[in-house]
Order: structure tokens, then C-alpha cells, then sequence
């Protein structure tokens, strides 16, 4: 289900925001120079306007996937010569499984991994670009034993997605293939990738000026050879310029950069070692000579921004994050970047349960502690409450503190503890609604859950948020 779709700035604004793209020189070269010269080492071609969007090899969530939508709608009123993808490859995280909607074996609504295949158990955490294929096995396509998929539909979902990582398995890289896969889902292609299609026609107008960059590949180019060398002649500038932007916004949670009496100063990169194991790179692993590092996120997204398109579209936490690397590459290399843009959705999947509220939680765990001492409220025998009353109104006839009055009372206690003894299924009754209460609480989280992968969520779903993103830009 769709709930909201967010967009800064409004998209009437994002033309302005390119023309208004200043020019410069840096390392030795115009921005434009910059610019052409990258876009033909990594696209085969310089073009003329280019839109990009970018995360992380996986399944995402409807919120990113509104990014990708958004990139094609803002291609085509923006004029746009060729669209990027970037695939930030040099990310560590485990895609061996995914998190899907369960039912437990007592029907409580669960989240639960997902394993996409039975091997290995134990794997060493490497950036996905460095990794092989997962060798997608559908028999290993289940949940463990007692566990239910949600839905029909969950399960579903998941052979799809299993299917696309299985006709990808010879990708080169398990980044590569994540990417492939999430493609044939989105029912996109790419002018310079080959999917495993099967022949299916797919109707994606930038299919022949749609672009995927691994961000590893920036590494390849003569911009990054540039960077190194200017780093290795200064490393101490890049360092207090990076912390300096660090500090000035708390609020994107980027931790500064550290200094170490046997390294030096940490450097914005990843030290990628032969096990293909990734490390934080420090000013002595610049000189050397088997040093194989790739760009961390503030400067890859700088590098993408400074050299190779001209409007990054961000979610939330990239267009937090990227106010330092605005503010750091102006500090340090004097350099303006491309404008960026930022947009996000909420979806929440429909899981066909009801969700209880705080006031329904109050009400049963009110019923637990008001029911040993009012059981005659809840007989179908009119007999006992009405007794109570009786006596009720004779205590209320009592003088206060007589003796008389509290034996009447400590009757009526008495006969209530004895109505509950003799009725424990309203005892147990209120029990189970405050236990089945508290099970339904733990599902409002999950089922507010925005971050389920999207192709958990049905094709009119997707297809909804689509045409939104779609008709914000049209309308515009």
C-alpha cells in the first residue's frame, strides 16, 4: 500500500538546478574536460546531459526503488542524452538471504531470513564486487521448519526472485548479479549490460541510453589516477578538509577520519587486500605498490558528481551525507559538484492483518486485574450481581467502620473469589486476549514496515508508485 511519495526539491525546480552548474578548473584540468574524458573511459561516449541514481547491490525497498522511477521521469524532462545507474560494488553486506513476512507455528506474524542457497555457511564479509555469484538453489528456497511465507503471494515473490539470481549465476561478480537481477524485475535493460532475458521484449525507452557503473570502475579511470596523485602529494589537506565538513554537519552521523602514529591520516578509501577482504586505507597504503583501493562513499559520490553526470538523484541518507562531500571538495579541491535532488517513498505491504492499538492493549491487561474481583459482571446468571447489589446497598446503610459492615464486605469479597475459582475459563479466556493482544502490538511492526524488498510487494503496487513519480514530474 502506498503512502507517501517525497521529492526535494519540487521537480518544476530540477532544470534550474543544472543550468545553474558552475564551470572550473581543478587537478589540472576544466570540470568540462573532466567530464568528457570520464564519461568516455566508463560509457564509451561523452554525451550531453546525463541523470544518475545509485545504491547498494540487493532487492531494496520501495523507498529506493522510487529513486529509479524517479531518474526516468526526470530523464525524460530534463531532456536527458543517457541515464547511470551506479552500482556501489565496493559495499559490504550479506545477500545470501532475505528478510521475508512469516507466520510462526502458533500464527504470529514474524520476519524471517530466507536463505538463497545452502552454501557456503561460513563467508568471510567482502565487498560484493569482489565476491562470486550466489549459487541461487531453489531447493533451499524455504523457511525453517514450523514457519509459514505470509501469503501466497510472499512466496511467490521469492521464486521470482530466485529465478532472476539463478539466470544470472555466471554474472562476474555477486554485485553484477544482484544488479542483472533487480533489473529483469524492474523491467529495465541496459545498453551495456547483457541480461539473461529469454528473449522477452521489454518496453524501456533508455534501454539503449541506460548506463550501470560499478563504483569500483571509477578506480580505472585517468580523474581517479588524478586524485591519488594529489593525495599522495597532500594527504593532510584532503584529511583536515574532510573532518572540517564532517563537523559541521552532525546531523548525516559520518564519523571524522582518524590519525594514526603508524599509519597516518586515515584517507576517504577502502584498501581492498589479495583475500579480498576490505579495510579503511591509511596515508601509508598511497605509496604502496600493491595497494589496490577503491573510493569510500563521500568520495565516490563527489567523483560521480564532479566528473560524470550532471544531477544525482539521492534518498535520505545519501542527500544528508553529501552536504560534506559538497562542502569538502569546495574546501579541498576548490571544485563545485553537480546538483543533486532528493526522493524517497513509504509502501507498507498488505499482509491481510489487523494491528492492535495502545487502547486495546490497556483494555486487557484493565480486564486481567478487574475480572478476579467482578466475575458475577460477566455470567450469564443474573443471580450473583444481583446479590452484590443487594449487599452493596446494605453496606452503603452501615455506619462507616462498624463491624457489621466490613463482614458484609469481606462476604462479597469472599463470594467473588469463589465465583472465580468456579470459573477459571473467564479467567483463562482473559488471558489469551491479552496474550493475542500483545502478538498483535509485535505485528504493528511489521506491518508498518516500510523496508520490505519490493518485489514482496504486488505489480500494481509498484506499478502505483510509478505512475505517481511519473505524474509529479509530468505535472511539472
Amino acid at each position: 500500500m502506498l503512502h507517501t511519495v517525497r521529492i526535494e526539491p519540487p521537480p518544476p525546480a530540477w532544470a534550474g538546478l543544472i543550468e545553474q552548474r558552475q564551470a572550473g578548473n581543478v587537478l589540472g584540468r576544466s570540470l568540462q574536460e573532466w567530464r568528457r574524458i570520464t564519461r568516455r573511459e566508463l560509457l564509451g561516449d561523452s554525451f550531453g546531459r546525463i541523470v544518475a541514481t545509485g545504491h547498494q547491490a540487493g532487492f531494496w525497498h520501495p523507498g529506493i526503488l522510487s529513486k529509479y522511477f524517479a531518474l526516468d521521469a526526470a530523464a525524460s524532462r530534463l531532456v536527458a542524452d543517457a541515464v547511470l545507474e551506479l552500482l556501489v560494488d565496493q559495499d559490504v553486506h550479506d545477500l545470501r538471504s532475505i528478510r521475508v513476512p512469516a507466520v510462526d507455528p502458533e500464527g504470529v506474524l514474524v520476519a524471517r531470513d530466507m536463505r538463497w542457497t545452502h552454501w557456503p555457511d561460513d563467508e568471510e564479509p567482502q565487498a560484493t564486487g569482489v565476491l562470486p555469484p550466489i549459487l541461487a538453489e531453489p531447493s533451499a528456497w524455504e523457511l525453517k521448519k514450523g514457519d509459514q511465507f505470509a501469503s501466497i503471494a510472499v512466496l511467490m515473490s521469492c521464486r521470482a526472485m530466485g529465478r532472476s539470481l539463478v539466470l544470472h549465476r555466471n554474472a562476474p561478480s555477486r554485485a553484477e548479479q544482484f544488479a542483472r537481477a533487480t533489473a529483469i524485475l524492474r523491467e529495465v535493460r541496459f545498453a551495456n549490460r547483457q541480461l539473461a532475458t529469454r528473449g522477452l521484449n521489454v518496453d524501456d525507452e533508455w534501454r539503449d541510453r541506460r548506463y550501470l557503473v560499478a563504483a569500483s570502475s571509477l578506480s580505472s579511470t585517468t580523474l581517479w589516477d588524478a586524485v591519488m596523485a594529489h593525495l599522495r602529494r597532500d594527504p593532510t589537506s584532503a584529511w583536515e578538509a574532510y573532518n572540517r565538513a564532517v563537523a559541521q554537519h552532525p546531523e548525516a552521523g559520518v564519523v571524522p577520519l582518524e590519525y594514526r602514529t603508524t599509519g597516518g591520516c586515515e584517507m576517504p578509501c577502502w584498501l581492498i587486500t589479495p583475500d579480498g577482504q576490505r579495510h579503511r586505507a591509511f596515508e601509508h597504503d598511497l605509496s604502496r605498490p600493491d595497494s589496490h583501493l577503491l573510493p569510500r562513499a563521500l568520495l565516490m559520490t563527489g567523483l560521480v558528481r564532479m566528473a560524470l553526470v550532471d544531477l544525482f538523484i539521492h534518498g535520505l541518507g545519501g542527500a544528508e551525507y553529501d552536504r560534506i562531500t559538497e562542502q569538502w571538495f569546495g574546501d579541498w579541491l576548490q571544485c563545485c559538484l553537480a546538483p543533486d535532488t532528493m526522493v524517497t517513498a513509504t509502501a507498507t505491504l498488505d499482509l491481510g492483518r489487523h494491528t492492535a492499538s495502545p487502547e486495546d492493549l490497556a483494555r486487557a491487561q484493565w480486564l486481567i486485574h478487574h475480572l478476579p474481583f467482578n466475575v458475577d459482571r460477566f455470567l450469564d446468571d443474573p443471580g450473583p450481581l444481583q446479590e452484590r447489589e443487594r449487599l452493596l446497598r446494605e453496606i452503603e446503610s452501615l455506619p462507616h467502620g462498624s463491624v457489621l459492615r466490613r463482614t458484609l464486605f469481606e462476604r462479597m469479597r469472599t463470594t467473588q473469589h469463589a465465583l472465580a475459582d468456579k470459573h477459571p475459563d473467564l479467567l483463562d479466556a482473559a488471558r489469551e486476549q491479552l496474550r493475542i493482544t500483545r502478538q498483535r502490538m509485535d505485528e504493528a511492526a511489521l506491518i508498518h514496515d516500510r523496508t520490505w524488498a519490493f518485489p514482496l510487494h504486488s505489480h500494481e503496487a509498484m506499478l502505483e508508485l510509478r505512475d505517481l513519480v511519473h505524474r509529479l514530474f509530468a505535472a511539472s
